[in-house]
């Protein structure tokens, strides 16, 4: 019965979420119908569950949140988010419409690469991209398929990403964090082809229906005095401080962030009209997104607190059928569909999964990037905590704009699976 309800909550959480209610209404009542086909104690578990998810997820990333906000709030009042948008058009041109998304598909990537979390990185890339699609007048949900094929799927498992998912394995199989580069060469070049293929036959599709950027009522967007925006170079100077100061010194998420607004302040004083105004704003917009995020991962703590979600990950220890290779990738890519993370699956597998692979004789290096690659496909559902926080900062609904995460985030990345097992058989 454990089993049942958590696929009900699950199934009800997907369903009341595309259908735009509140996520934070519709995690609470799928946490409720877990608990009760569980026999789960009511109080107990959403207080010592529920709550203490919720409670630890924002202790751990509120200010990480908060500071991306403020960030992105003032990159965007000072005219620099505008400026920065700008110089993309004048490098790649208007015409082409294939070379603009790809260069921001890369700066985007390249960020990811870098190791700055999707959490910061979506504060960064929207006010950048804004400006551009407005422009334009091309639909805005073009622009979130274009940041989530670059920031929510293909340099996760780049070889030498700064990313937990390709970082975590190498601390498990002492691999190095290029192993199985020619895996996700084959993986990530299908990605790239089928994510591009997707993002145009999605833009004309919207086109022969006469849609164009139509501003969503959840998006906030100052409007930019054009003509005082700062020097191109002045512009990006905040975000290549925030980025050295915590790429190379290591600084905490939130005090790099914190350099980069106070730089943003120091060096474009004059183009921002009201400092305190515009950081307030920012704070507030840190809000709703944490809010949500928390809540979703309160429900992901109900489910892994309960009987049967012991029950479903012994299942796939144990019964995942085919060869080792294929059965791994499928353990580990359903660990993060369960747990609705991908981190929190590749967790579960390197403790859980590894060792029996690891007792048939196979290849460290197929292992650690077929995990990787795995890794970001199931956990790719309307409960994941980046979708939330990534739709929020978009000002988009579940009902508007999951179904391209489900596209390009999970359907392709599950089938990007294929060539990269194909190149485990030809060269491992």
């Amino acid at each position: 019965m454990s089993i049942i309800g958590i696929l009900i909550g699950v199934i009800l959480l997907i369903v009341l979420a595309l259908r735009g209610w509140n996520v934070i209404v519709a995690s609470l009542l799928a946490s409720l119908v877990v608990i009760v086909f569980s026999g789960a104690p009511l109080y107990e578990t959403f207080y010592q569950a529920y709550m203490v998810g919720f409670s630890n997820w924002a202790g751990r990333f509120f200010l990480m949140l908060a500071g991306g906000a403020v960030f992105a709030k003032v990159m965007e009042v000072s005219g620099a988010a505008q400026s920065i948008s700008n110089a993309i058009m004048k490098i790649t041109g208007e015409k082409n419409l294939l070379v603009l998304f790809f260069g921001l598909w890369l700066v985007a990537t390249v960020l990811v690469y870098g190791g700055i979390s999707t959490w910061v990185i979506v504060y960064v890339m929207m006010p950048i991209m804004y400006p551009i699609f407005k422009k334009l007048d091309l639909p805005w949900t073009t622009a979130l398929t274009v940041f989530v094929l670059a920031a929510n799927a293909i340099p996760n498992n780049l070889p030498g990403a700064v990313t937990i998912y390709n970082i975590m394995p190498m601390q498990y199989l002492g691999t190095s964090s290029t192993a199985g580069w020619i895996i996700s060469l084959f993986a990530s070049s299908f990605h790239l082809v089928a994510g591009f293929a997707y993002i145009f036959w999605d833009l004309k599709r919207q086109q022969k229906r006469g849609i164009g950027f139509i501003q969503p009522a959840l998006l906030k967007v100052e409007q930019v005095d054009d003509t005082n925006l700062p020097n191109p170079f002045i512009a990006i100077a905040p975000i290549v401080i925030t980025l050295v100061a915590l790429n190379v010194f290591d600084l905490d998420v939130f005090f790099s962030l914190s350099l980069g607004i106070i730089s943003c302040i120091a060096l474009m004083y004059k183009q921002i009209p009201n400092v305190v105004g515009a950081m307030s704003e920012g704070a507030a917009n840190a809000g709703l997104p944490v809010i949500a995020t928390c809540a979703v991962v309160g429900f992901g703590s109900v489910v892994a607190s309960v009987e049967g979600f012991d029950t479903i990950v012994n299942a796939i220890i144990n019964n995942t059928p085919g060869s080792p290779y294929v059965s791994w990738s499928i353990g580990v890519t359903s660990l993060a569909g369960i747990t609705a993370s991908a981190s929190g699956g590749l967790g579960i597998a390197m403790e859980s999964l590894l060792p029996k692979y690891m007792g048939m004789g196979l290849n460290p290096e197929a292992l650690h990037r077929l995990a990787s690659i795995a890794t970001c496909g199931l956990d790719t559902l309307p409960h994941n905590g980046a979708i939330v926080t990534i739709l929020s900062i978009f000002g988009l609904t579940h009902k508007e704009g999951y179904k391209h995460f489900f596209v390009l985030s999970l359907v392709i990345s599950l089938a990007s699976l294929i060539p990269g097992l194909l190149a485990v058989g030809l060269f491992y």
